[in-house]
């Protein structure tokens, strides 16, 4: 942009003397904002402003760039060449140099594709690191807030309707995709976590561990029982189901 320019500064800090050495993108082609307007992104200064005073530090514009890649750059070079990550002179904490977003044609896979092989060897890897990856539980709080807010809480028919339209169809993110053998065994083990007994509409009554192929034998609507496992449905086509309790856990 022609009313933007990039630059280079330097701040000392004069009861110490340290320094902090930064880059920064200024509209208007004018450096005038330094000082006046922007005080750095750093929470170290801010808080010595916070507590000094602005008046506390001097400052000095280094060096001025066409482009902010040239600018960022050249503040890494610097930050690098002085060691200020562990330099007790600097307020510097790092070295870090901010990156230009990887889309488009900046991603270096734009425009590649990953083989079969190396997509199978990435989904195995991330399998086993959430295999040992401790599970997030929510507090019981948590979950007494969640139920609060979503009390009285409507989705309207016709909103109903735009979603299942967004999502079905080629519109679903696993249009045209299967499980494989692997990952169906799973789902099916997660199922069988909970133990169900189940009236049959002739009042017979039963046990079963997997509502999805229970389901699946006798024709039936598993979000409609799963409805009725949580107390939002007497009942689906006559059979009532509930849980059972499992290892004194489940109920």
């Amino acid at each position: 942009m022609a009313n933007t320019i990039y630059y280079t500064y330097v701040l000392v800090f004069l009861l110490t003397r340290q320094r902090y050495y930064g880059v920064r993108t200024a509209k208007g082609g004018t450096t005038d904002d330094l000082w006046t307007s922007y005080f750095t992104s750093s929470k170290v200064v801010k808080a010595l402003i916070k507590e000094h005073g602005k008046e506390a530090f001097t400052t000095e514009i280094r060096k001025i760039f066409d482009t902010p890649e040239a600018a960022l750059a050249w503040e890494h070079r610097v930050l690098c060449r002085l060691h200020v990550s562990t330099n007790d002179n600097w307020l510097n904490k790092s070295e870090h140099q901010t990156l230009p977003a990887l889309s488009g044609s900046n991603n270096p896979m734009y425009g590649k594709k990953h083989r079969p092989d190396s997509i199978q060897k990435m989904k195995d890897v991330k399998y086993e690191r959430n295999k040992t990856r401790p599970r997030k539980v929510l507090s019981e709080l948590h979950k007494e807030n969640i139920r609060k807010a979503l009390i009285g809480h409507i989705v309207l028919p016709e909103t109903r309707k735009k979603l299942r339209e967004k999502n079905s169809g080629e519109n679903n993110g696993r249009f045209g995709q299967h499980h494989t053998p692997k990952t169906k065994s799973q789902i099916s083990k997660s199922h069988e976590k909970h133990s169900y007994v189940v009236i049959f509409p002739d009042r017979k009554i039963g046990e079963i561990t997997n509502v999805m192929k229970f389901a699946k034998t006798y024709n039936l609507n598993p979000g409609a029982l799963y409805a009725v496992i949580n107390g939002k449905r007497n009942h689906h086509k006559g059979f009532v189901i509930s849980r059972k309790l499992l290892n004194d856990k489940y109920q």
